[in-house]
């Protein structure tokens, strides 16, 4: 049997030199020496008992103290929380020997006396000790024969508390089962019953079990653990108390992801927020907990239109991805931004970015309330990045910031780019997406799509302002020259309405491509890698419409020139290429200014600059696209659908 030493209550850490004697103290453990010897002063005395050597041992059997023999010691003089007695020996099992009580709260002070004939009595050692009490073991079920749950007796239980669905149910009048075993066949009717089994101890020596929580299925005459049902949040961290019978616990993600853990605490930091945590049984007559959706408590509110789920951290706003994933389908969920949210003060996840990107549909509202989340930092490789995944029809996006957002897809080898595109709210948005801002924003992709918003609209974008820089890195084939930015939405399906760019600069870059003659590397031809680039919509579909959008200052640097008279490319104040409908309304336009600094294949020592004047870019009457052509307009860049 394992013994449990008890946990010590240290009062002082001094040691203090007298007349009387001294007091020495080590950890967990008050130990005094000094007083309570005899009058005989012409008699030897003896030496005090050894306070470091007195230990304190407990477990099922046994609650047993001892210590080191003084020399020439007959007896010993205990005194217990005012209870005396001798003790012939070094050791006395203070439960069974003398019959002592242990207090409540687990707490006593203990004095020994060393004592023998024809020697002066010790001065006295003192301890205080605080003992928590032995924890006994859950109980181990034995058999589910015929609807009888039996279960193993547990060595130091006065008796069993046995929950079904919550409930008590005894055997007696004192509420508790002595038997070990019990008859659940008045519970068949309900097929699944959730049951709780504890061990009793006597809240002294014995501390009652962790309880052994089990689903019965009387249809398939089967036991399985419980998941799970009740957490403490504190901050990122979840905790549990454990489960009895329970070898480790399976701690399933949003993803359905699985980590086992033996503690009973998981961090979610820098991981996906946990949909549930299901104990492991050691029993071969139990099975494990089956994974389901629970529901955990991460947000304040209800997630109704009069009291929505409350977002106050960025570990709030990662709950947005749990809520979606269990009610999502069924309901409107509603969340509302309670405070401005400064992502400087989160430390890095993966790849030293400190925001998670919410991958499940969004089905709900989320308003805002006119918050800023600031210092929004990503670093990825490869793929997209937006706040959200999807934003499905219906769904609400409304009322917020972002300032200073620092977005960087990081580029891995340049002549073989990943297809990188960066968005600020919605990958794809067939949702509403309005009243959002947002500001100093400094977006970089490698091989991909940038803009302010959203890549994707099936929906509705309206009233949104957009002010930054977005850039496209460097690549090294010509080839891959066919990159799109947009200060709002990279492509349109949908509606476009109402929104404004202030100050924003969308730049490619410079980059070469390899002259290979023969197997011999001859150098190099320069080109500007962005193609495609507008103040509000890249790509404008036949299906989307683009209506009453303004911009302030729009810049373009380092845009993609003619290559050899073989290429056109669309830059536009409003939409680069248009196919739908694009209608200017009252919106006003500000300063369009194009740059590009490589032709024919060579850097210009100085970049070529122009100010956009025309509405919509032109090309010949006879259609031939050549180095005439000219599709960079105040509107739109180029045309196959209305302008008005």
């Amino acid at each position: 049997m394992k013994k449990f030493f008890g946990k010590l209550l240290l009062i002082t850490a001094a040691v203090v030199l007298c007349a009387f004697g001294f007091v020495a103290c080590r950890k967990g453990v008050v130990i005094e020496t000094g007083g309570g010897g005899d009058d005989n002063t012409h008699l030897q005395k003896l030496a005090a008992v050894d306070g470091s050597s007195i230990k304190v041992d407990y477990d099922i059997s046994t609650f047993a103290i001892g210590w080191d023999a003084v020399e020439n010691a007959e007896f010993y003089a205990l005194t217990v929380n005012g209870f005396k007695t001798s003790v012939g020996a070094t050791s006395v099992d203070m439960r069974t020997q003398i019959g002592f009580t242990l207090p409540l709260d687990g707490t006593f002070r203990m004095t020994l006396v060393a004592k023998a004939e024809g020697y002066a009595d010790s001065d006295q050692t003192t301890i205080t000790y605080n003992a928590e009490g032995y924890a006994l073991k859950s109980p181990e079920i034995k058999s589910f024969k015929s609807n009888v749950l039996e279960w193993n007796a547990v060595s130091g239980a006065t008796a069993y508390l046995l929950k079904i669905n919550g409930t008590p149910v005894s055997d007696g009048s004192d509420g508790y089962i002595h038997a070990t075993k019990f008859d659940l066949s008045d519970y068949r009717t309900q097929n699944i019953i959730g049951l709780e089994l504890s061990a009793v101890g006597d809240d002294v020596y014995f501390k009652s079990s962790a309880a052994l929580a089990l689903k019965v299925s009387f249809a398939e005459n089967r036991l399985c653990m419980l998941p799970i049902t009740e957490y403490v949040l504190e901050n990122s961290v979840l905790k549990w108390e454990a489960v009895g019978g329970a070898t480790e616990y399976r701690v399933v993600d949003i993803n359905y992801n699985v980590t086992r853990v033996e503690q009973t605490s998981y961090d979610m930091s820098d991981k996906n927020l946990v949909i549930g945590v299901f104990p492991v049984s050691e029993s071969a007559v139990i099975g494990d907990a089956v994974t389901e959706n629970l529901n955990i408590k991460y947000l304040d509110g209800e997630g109704t239109e009069s009291s929505p789920y409350l977002i106050k951290t960025p570990f709030d706003l990662r709950a947005i991805d749990y809520y979606e994933l269990l009610y999502g389908k069924t309901r409107k969920n509603r969340y509302r931004i309670e405070n401005d949210i400064d992502y400087d003060t989160v430390a890095a996840l993966d790849e030293e970015s400190n925001i998670y990107m919410l991958t499940q549909p969004f089905y709900g509202v989320l308003d805002g309330n006119g918050k800023t989340l600031s210092g929004i930092r990503v670093r990825y490789d490869g793929g997209y990045w937006a706040l959200f995944d999807n934003i499905v029809n219906g769904a609400t996006v409304k009322n917020v910031k972002f300032d200073g957002a620092n977005i960087v897809n990081e580029l891995q080898n340049k002549d073989y780019p990943l297809n990188a595109a960066i968005a600020t709210v919605a990958n794809k948005n067939f949702g509403t997406i309005t009243g959002v801002t947002v500001s100093h924003a400094e977006y970089s992709a490698a091989g991909g799509a940038v803009c302010g918003i959203a890549l994707h609209n099936y929906g509705t974008v309206g009233n949104c302002t957009v002010s930054g820089k977005f850039t496209q890195a460097d690549t090294g084939l010509y080839s891959q020259a066919c990159y799109e930015m947009a200060g709002v939405v990279v492509e349109n399906y949908g509606t476009v309405s109402g929104n404004r760019v202030t100050q924003l600069t969308l730049s490619g870059d410079v980059s070469a491509s390899e002259i290979w003659e023969s197997g011999e590397l001859k150098g190099y031809s320069y080109y500007n890698n962005a193609r495609t680039a507008a103040g509000i919509v890249a790509v404008n579909r036949p299906s989307g419409t683009v209506s009453d959008n303004s911009y302030t200052s729009l810049t373009m640097s380092n845009m993609l020139n003619y290559y050899k008279g073989a290429g056109a490319y669309e830059f536009g104040g409003i939409v680069a290429y248009n196919a739908g409908t694009v209608v200017k309304g009252s919106a006003s336009f500000g300063s369009f200014t194009w740059s590009t600094s490589t032709a024919d294949g060579k850097k210009l020592s100085v970049p070529i600059t122009h100010t956009i004047s025309t509405a919509v870019g032109w090309q010949a009457s006879d259609g031939e696209v050549g180095e005439t052509t000219d599709f960079r307009g105040t509107v739109c860049g180029k045309s196959d659908g209305t302008v008005r």
